[in-house]
């Protein structure tokens, strides 16, 4: 099933919840431009195992405050989460859950790019974050985020972190595993 884009500009939305049957092979920019989206509730499990591409999913739903993905499930096809939350201005928090598959995931660019009022990324649960190959702007513009987790990251293969953690919280903390080197961020 196609939903790429279903909810674009949906300038009136303020809150939906989502009770889907159909296995959704095309989400990207589903929310795209929501911009008085203040809620989303997933009530059933969304099934996106057949997405590789969540490029600009809630992309400028800027009155988004909290987002729960614990009830999306994705598969190792989704290899591009790419401007997923960019511009969501007033995201405070987001949870992964563990259903999202983050083992092929290459683009992350600007996945949280402009969230100013980002506080917390609860991605723990998630596995490993093998193949990541482009991080630029990832966290760039995340003014009040005080601590990253990027342990479960493995940079060996990372090809371009350009801003990566451009205009941060200069007391942002990163933790990180051995894989991380500063050359990274050269």
């Amino acid at each position: 099933t196609n939903f790429f884009g279903m909810f674009k500009f949906f300038d009136g939305l303020e809150q939906i919840e989502l009770s889907l049957d159909n296995y959704i092979e095309k989400a990207d920019s589903m929310f795209y431009s929501c911009e008085a989206l203040k809620r989303i509730i997933f009530t059933k499990p969304l099934d996106l195992r057949g997405a590789s591409n969540l490029f600009g999913l809630f992309l400028n739903c800027k009155s988004l405050a909290y987002i729960d993905l614990s009830n999306i499930i994705t598969s190792n096809l989704l290899n591009d989460i790419s401007n997923m939350f960019c511009s969501c201005s007033s995201l405070k928090e987001v949870n992964f859950g563990n259903n999202f598959s983050s083992e092929n995931i290459a683009n992350m660019d600007n996945l949280f790019h402009n969230c100013i009022n980002l506080e917390k990324i609860n991605w723990t649960d998630l596995h490993q974050f093998t193949s990541v190959l482009c991080m630029s702007n990832t966290f760039a513009n995340c003014k009040r985020l005080m601590q990253l987790d990027l342990r479960g990251f493995y940079f060996n293969n990372i090809k371009d972190t350009t801003n990566m953690f451009s205009n941060t919280n200069p007391n942002l903390e990163v933790l990180v595993n051995n894989s991380f080197t500063e050359e990274i961020l050269l």
